[in-house]
């Protein structure tokens, strides 16, 4: 397929195990591409004419992502040659998205609330649970802990809202500034994670570079 972006990436995530990355474009693109980041290389690419990709996650074993637009959520499967619709849920203006770890979670933001998806291999996304940060601002970026037993959310501001996977109960609220983002200053695994997400999410929605240049 080869190619890029015509316009600036505003979402990209990359398979935890599979050498494959997912970006999406903004206005003047409107493109999901998939790369083979060993082959540096774009693999497949879908353009959805009229509709702009907000978010983007890919769960860990690669085969599948959601991305997100103005007025719904999208799976897509990854398939040698296409990438197929796998399933649409009503659901607007998701602006971050995360797969847990095990990829049996999809967490999806939308101004200050949380909405979790139960994920299992072929059967459709089902919510579990929608939670709420109590804050002012919007959540900017999402975050699983490597043990899949905390769900980390940022918000615009800096602070940061913890919950139990499962009971989906608020254990923490940190209220992290955003002066203290830099990841060697956080005080955990999910907490370092975030905070580098966050960064990055910023750059590329405040510059609408490249994934290159938001490192």
């Amino acid at each position: 397929v080869g190619g890029c972006h015509a316009a600036g990436i505003v979402g990209l995530d990359v398979a935890a195990r599979r050498p494959l990355a997912v970006s999406v474009g903004c206005v003047g693109d409107q493109t999901i591409r998939v790369w083979d980041y060993a082959a540096k290389r774009c693999e497949l690419s879908k353009t959805f004419p009229g509709e702009e990709p907000l978010a983007v996650a890919v769960h860990p074993q690669g085969y599948l992502f959601a991305t997100s637009f103005s007025k719904r959520l999208r799976f897509l499967q990854i398939l040698v040659d296409e990438l197929r619709p796998y399933q649409e849920l009503s659901v607007s203006g998701v602006q971050a998205l995360q797969f847990s770890d095990g990829g049996h979670f999809l967490a999806a933001a939308r101004g200050k609330t949380v909405m979790v998806f139960n994920i299992r291999p072929l059967a459709k996304a089902v919510p579990v649970a929608t939670l709420r940060t109590g804050h002012t601002v919007p959540i900017v970026t999402l975050c699983f802990e490597t043990q899949d037993s905390i769900l980390l959310a940022s918000c615009e501001d800096g602070q940061c809202c913890k919950w139990s996977v499962g009971p989906w109960t608020q254990v923490e609220d940190d209220h992290c500034r955003v002066g203290s983002f830099p990841a060697d200053s956080a005080e955990d695994d999910a907490s370092r994670r975030c905070s580098k997400r966050t960064l990055v999410a910023r750059r590329l929605s405040a510059h609408h570079c490249t994934p290159e240049e938001a490192q």
